[in-house]
C-alpha cells in the first residue's frame, strides 16, 4: 500500500513539474536530454574503457568518469552559482579520489587535471556547443584519459 502511495505522489509531482515547462522555445524533452547527456558521455567512455582495454583498472575508470564530468562543466558553460557549485563539487570529488587512490600517477593526474580545468574555466569562456554533442565529447575525454592512465601503471 505504501509503495502505491509513493508512486502516485511521485507521479503527481512529475506531472506538475512538467506543466511548469510549457515554453515552446525549449521543450522539456530537450532540457531533460541536455541534463542527462552531461554525465552520460563520461559513463559511456568508462564503459568503453572497461570493454576495450584489458589494462584498465577501477582507478582508471573512476578517474576517466571524473575527468569527463569536470570537462563537461566547462563545455556547458553556466555562469555564477550555476558554474561554481558544480566546480566545487567536482573539486570535492577530486579530493576524495586523491585520498582514495594508492598510485602516485593517479594522484598526480587528479592534481594536474584539477589545475588545468580550474585554469580553463577561469580564463577561457565556454565554447557553447549544442547539447547533442555532450555525450560524444564526454565519451572521448573519459576514454582518452582512462586509456592514457592505464598505460602509465605497471602490470
Amino acid at each position: 500500500m505504501t509503495s502505491r502511495l509513493f508512486t502516485v505522489m511521485w507521479g503527481v509531482i512529475f506531472v506538475f513539474s512538467a506543466l511548469m515547462f510549457t515554453d515552446n522555445k525549449s521543450p522539456v524533452v530537450e532540457l531533460g536530454l541536455a541534463i542527462a547527456s552531461f554525465t552520460y558521455g563520461g559513463l559511456l567512455g568508462t564503459f568503453f574503457l572497461g570493454i576495450t582495454n584489458a589494462r584498465a583498472r577501477e582507478d582508471e575508470g573512476l578517474l576517466a568518469m571524473w575527468s569527463a564530468i569536470f570537462f563537461m562543466i566547462w563545455i556547458i558553460g553556466q555562469r555564477g552559482a550555476g558554474l561554481w557549485v558544480p566546480v566545487l563539487l567536482a573539486c570535492a570529488a577530486g579530493v576524495w579520489l586523491f585520498l582514495r587512490l594508492q598510485s602516485w600517477t593517479g594522484r598526480l593526474f587528479v592534481v594536474l587535471w584539477s589545475l588545468f580545468m580550474l585554469l580553463l574555466i577561469a580564463t577561457v569562456g565556454s565554447p557553447h556547443i549544442a547539447w547533442p554533442w555532450y555525450v560524444l565529447i564526454g565519451c572521448t575525454i573519459g576514454y582518452a584519459n582512462g586509456t592514457l592512465l592505464s598505460l602509465l601503471h605497471r602490470e
